[in-house]
């Protein structure tokens, strides 16, 4: 089975995920998903230092950008 952004083991059933996490997800550096992360446009939010990236915003997000 191909892991996709929904049957992600550290996506699945949270509502939020790190950045750290994010480059796991998306198999890129942290320095990338961090940039990213802090790019117009991009879906984040800060709590208090961490930088939170909401699952569903996510997937959203990765759809417009390969229409």
């Amino acid at each position: 089975m191909q892991t996709t952004i929904e049957n992600h083991p550290l996506v699945i059933g949270k509502m939020a995920i790190s950045t750290p996490e994010l480059a796991k997800v998306l198999g890129v550096c942290e320095k990338t998903a961090y940039d990213l992360a802090n790019s117009k446009g991009f879906p984040s939010f800060r709590l208090g230092r961490r930088i939170l990236i909401p699952t569903d915003a996510l997937r959203e997000w990765l759809n417009k950008q390969v229409m």
